[in-house]
């Protein structure tokens, strides 16, 4: 028997909520938290006993614009600032945040992987050959 195996890939992609991510920060302290996203951009006071660090960035999408219609074409440039507060209690524990990202989109590759009999294939291409009338079938008995 000849068996042919190929493995097919489709991508599943699903949101994750930003607020499912962060909240695995709350009650981290103010080290956790230098140690897993570095120093904040900026230091300042919750109002009360405690501290918010913000963490920002920017990013700058350019989308160009092509016409038919002319030959010509134009860019439009949009500047985003993100940011993340995160507010620490006066024991220096993480017990709020703030945030404008948006939600994170996660693909993933999945793949199947199939198995073919290709004397079968075969066979199964030729009589649809043969029905369409493009090939002669020959039997032979032995």
């Amino acid at each position: 028997m000849l068996n042919y195996s190929c493995m097919t890939t489709k991508y599943v992609t699903r949101t994750i909520p930003i607020g499912s991510i962060l909240d695995n920060y709350k009650g981290k302290s103010k080290n956790q938290i230098v140690m897993e996203l570095g120093p904040p951009d900026r230091k300042n006071s919750d109002g009360s006993e405690g501290e918010v660090y913000t963490y920002e960035e920017n990013q700058k999408f350019a989308y160009q614009y092509n016409f038919k219609s002319f030959s010509g074409s134009y860019t439009t440039v949009q500047n985003t600032r993100y940011f993340i507060d995160f507010y620490f209690n006066r024991s220096g524990l993480v017990y709020f945040y703030r945030t404008n990202y948006p939600d994170v989109e996660e693909k993933k590759a999945v793949g199947t992987k199939r198995t073919v009999n290709l004397e079968a294939m075969i066979l199964i291409i030729a009589l649809g050959l043969a029905a369409l009338g493009y090939i002669t079938l020959v039997s032979s008995y032995h």
